[in-house]
């Protein structure tokens, strides 16, 4: 296949990108620097530099005509900027489709990434890939999110999956970071909600699998959202006490949200997937987050140290 990867150089994009060429896939990335473009080069990834917020600079009618798989795995953070930015890449791309592919050619896979904060706030009751959740038992600054999932799983020209992965963790650490930067400095670990809490992590590696399997098989999955999380769901306790007991912090406590991105940290749910096991043959096979939370903080500690 011919796969572009939006976000190439990011927590997801990275990993899933090596998949892909691991894989023997040919992949574009799309990335927004020179200097992180050699280091797409030095992984077999072929670069394309550009500002995911201007999309008519770099995606080219040339360039999706030859595509198979679009993976769109860009940082909260460009949403958070340009709550349009999506909206206007998913318009061009379907433009480009039109103009540039067959109509006897299969459609497009665009495969697109939200998160498990779609599975909504409950500290009770089991959740799935599957379950539907109200939109009104959502936090208010993601309810537009599942009718917009809707629309891109909808879309009559693209070939659309849904990926909404959980807590990251492994390698450099994703938000996972935030924590492991506190108990490296031997402070109060500071976190957002309250006891009790669980919530779906996944390691990094993992998750680019999920990816990879995603795409290869994105013409028998069309249509679908999975859910990218272990099979069962940690403790938040747990792991603040645990990331205590090896750091040598002082302790930890939980914090009142006070912004959208803080209310996202504070979700609780349990969360059990399926859909990925049955139609992907996923199966993640990383220790969970708490369970090899020494490796993944020496693995952070020393990500930092030679950056």
């Amino acid at each position: 296949m011919r796969v572009l990867v939006l976000g190439a150089t990011g927590f997801i994009g990275l990993p899933v990108a090596q998949a892909l060429v691991r894989a023997g896939h040919v992949v574009h990335g799309l990335t927004r620097t020179a200097e992180k473009a050699r280091q797409l080069q030095a992984d077999e990834v072929i670069p394309i530099v550009g500002d995911y917020l201007e999309p008519a600079k770099w995606l080219t009618p040339s360039l999706v005509a030859k595509l198979d798989v679009v993976i769109n795995v860009v940082g909260v953070e460009v949403r958070f900027k340009d709550p349009e930015a999506d909206v206007r890449v998913i318009k061009l791309l379907v433009e480009l489709v039109q103009q540039s592919r067959p109509i006897y050619a299969p459609k497009l896979s665009f495969i697109f990434t939200t998160g498990t904060i779609l599975f909504g706030q409950d500290p009770t009751q089991v959740v799935n890939d599957t379950t539907a959740i109200p939109v009104e038992n959502l936090p208010d600054f993601v309810k537009p999110f599942p009718n917009f999932e809707q629309q891109i799983l909808q879309n009559p020209v693209l070939n659309s999956i849904v990926i909404r992965p959980g807590l990251l963790y492994g390698r450099t650490g994703s938000l996972t970071a935030g924590l492991f930067a506190q108990a490296k400095e031997g402070s109060t670990i500071k976190h957002y909600g309250a006891e009790g809490g669980r919530v779906g992590t996944i390691h990094t590696d993992d998750l680019a699998n999920l990816y990879l399997l995603a795409a290869e098989k994105a013409q028998s999955v069309g249509g679908k959202i999975f859910a990218g999380v272990n099979d069962a769901t940690e403790s938040v306790d747990d792991i603040l006490r645990t990331l205590v007991s090896i750091s040598g912090a002082k302790g930890y406590e939980y914090r009142e949200p006070t912004n959208d991105f803080e209310s996202a940290l504070a979700t609780t749910r349990i969360l059990r997937p399926y859909l990925g096991r049955t139609l992907l043959g996923w199966r993640p096979v990383k220790a969970s987050l708490v369970d090899h939370l020494q490796i993944y903080f020496d693995a952070w500690k020393a990500s930092q140290d030679s950056a």
